[in-house]
This record gives C-alpha cells, sequence and structure tokens, in this order.
C-alpha cells in the first residue's frame, strides 16, 4: 500500500506518515460504472422473473381515524387479483425494541398516521394491482390528531395507542452521579428549551 519513513534528529524521533500510496487516493474506475450511465443494468424493478406476481399497498388518507370496515369484495372479482390482505391477517404487533412493540403489518382496527397501509393487493400485473386498490372501499371514523407532543402528553381523553395512558409509551429514567447537587453547587446554570428539526440516520442495509 506505500512506503513509511523514520525520521530522526536531535530533537525529535518519529515516523513520518507521509506514504507513496498506490490505492488510497487514487480515483478507480467502477466496474459496474459504465454500465449503469448507459442503461445496460437492470435494477431491482426491471426484473421479470417466472411466476412473479405485483404487489400494491391502499394507504390511509387520514391522520388519525378508526377502521370501521374494509370491503374489498370487488377486488377480489378483478380478473388477475391472486389475494387481498389487511390487518386483520397481521395480528401480532411487534417494535424496534421488545419492551415497545405497538406497530402492526398493516393497520389493525385503527390508522394512526397519514400513508399508513391499510390493505395490500397482490396480481399478476401491476396494472390490475393498481386498479385493485381502487375498488377497495374503506369506511373510517376521523379522529382528533395531536401534532404537538407537548399537547399529547397532557391529552388522556384522545389516545394514539389505547393502552398508553397521556400517549406515553414508555418511560425510562437515567440518573448518573448527583445531578441535583450538581446544580446546586454550579457558578452559573442556564434553563432553556431547545427544538430541532426531524432528523433521520442513513439506511446502508438494501432496503
Amino acid at each position: 500500500m506505500g512506503k513509511m519513513y523514520e525520521v530522526s534528529n536531535k530533537y525529535h524521533n518519529y515516523k513520518d506518515y507521509t506514504r507513496e500510496f498506490t490505492e488510497v487516493g487514487r480515483s478507480i474506475p467502477r466496474l459496474d460504472g459504465a454500465a449503469k450511465v448507459t442503461g445496460k443494468v437492470l435494477y431491482t424493478d426491471d426484473l421479470v422473473l417466472p411466476r412473479m406476481v405485483y404487489g400494491k399497498i391502499l394507504r390511509s388518507p387520514h391522520a388519525h381515524a378508526k377502521i370501521l370496515s374494509i370491503d374489498y369484495s370487488e377486488a377480489m372479482k378483478l380478473p388477475g387479483v391472486l389475494a387481498v390482505a389487511t390487518g386483520e391477517d397481521c395480528p401480532i404487533p411487534y417494535g424496534i425494541v421488545p419492551h415497545n412493540a405497538n406497530e402492526y403489518g398493516m393497520a389493525n382496527g385503527k390508522v394512526r398516521c397519514w400513508g399508513e397501509a391499510v390493505a395490500s393487493v397482490a396480481a399478476l400485473d401491476e396494472v390490475t394491482a393498481e386498479k385493485a386498490l381502487e375498488l377497495i372501499k374503506v369506511e373510517y371514523e376521523v379522529l382528533e390528531v395531536l401534532i404537538d407532543p407537548r399537547e399529547a402528553v397532557k391529552r388522556d381523553d384522545v389516545r394514539i395507542h389505547e393502552n398508553a395512558p397521556n400517549n406515553i409509551a414508555y418511560e425510562g429514567v437515567q440518573v448518573y452521579g448527583d445531578p441535583d447537587a450538581a446544580l446546586k453547587e454550579s457558578a452559573f446554570v442556564l434553563e432553556q428549551e431547545y427544538y430541532s428539526s426531524y432528523v433521520t440516520h442513513g439506511f446502508i442495509e438494501p432496503h
């Protein structure tokens, strides 16, 4: 990868990390670069495999609502439709963390955010799957929407999750040392509220 030189003088003995790199710092052509920019590469969405079916998801137009009924009988009559699934087919909750399993594969009796999956369709082609979504009839009871977390924790009359009083799904307390004593002994204490924009990390896994 390169050479490292040792430099000595009357004051210092150290290693000089100036290297003659053979790879680092060089522009190396991507093996798939030319094929991608010329449109020759097939991406996942371009692949057509034997016996492949197409799936589409019907999403909620409401941020908070009860699902009173879902009628997909007309969708099932459409030639080429293989199956329709709803939240009733996904009754087991899950969560990113085990102690807060409150998510479902599709909305189960209630939608809690705009665009939440309500039903899904499997069909022989994409056009048929999209037509099937249009034939699914969902009846909603629209509920009040809480968009401020500070207001949400003060409200118990509107619960996002029925088993979470004041909309607190989970509360964890971590205390290190004696913060009360530290504040008391501090020469200066500043108390202020801070707000930031929504942030999300960049996924590196292939979704």
